[in-house]
């Protein structure tokens, strides 16, 4: 008598994990589409404000907070802050200045040189 056998779907496809991870970044942008481009613009103007023209996600929470928000408003479009073409990650990581973040490691954005506003 011969057993059936179960086919295991591939938990460790690489492709997918990748494909799921753009899909929900997609998801989360739209769902809070012009408070994610508020806090974009800020977070640029802030990196213009400084000589080495970078900015991190403490810079978005600074925003909200200046407009009565709380500075987790974005949830998990926060992720997409600078997934514009006018950012560049530099390599470095520095540990958060927000008290209730606990030292968090943000990654360092630097504005393109031929950002303007």
């Amino acid at each position: 008598m011969e057993t059936a056998q179960m086919q295991q779907p591939n938990i460790f496809d690489i492709q997918q994990g990748v494909l799921q991870k753009e899909l929900g970044m997609e998801q989360a942008a739209s769902a809070k589409n012009k408070l994610l481009a508020q806090c974009r613009e800020a977070c640029k103007q802030a990196a213009l404000g400084r000589a080495d023209r970078t900015g991190t996600a403490d810079d978005s929470a600074a925003f909200l907070v200046s407009i009565g928000m709380a500075p987790d408003s974005l949830g998990n479009a926060a992720g997409s802050l600078f997934r514009e073409d006018c950012w560049e990650f530099t390599g470095r990581m520095e540990p958060s200045t927000r008290a209730s973040n606990h030292r968090h490691i943000n990654r360092v954005w630097e504005l393109a040189w031929w950002y303007e506003k």
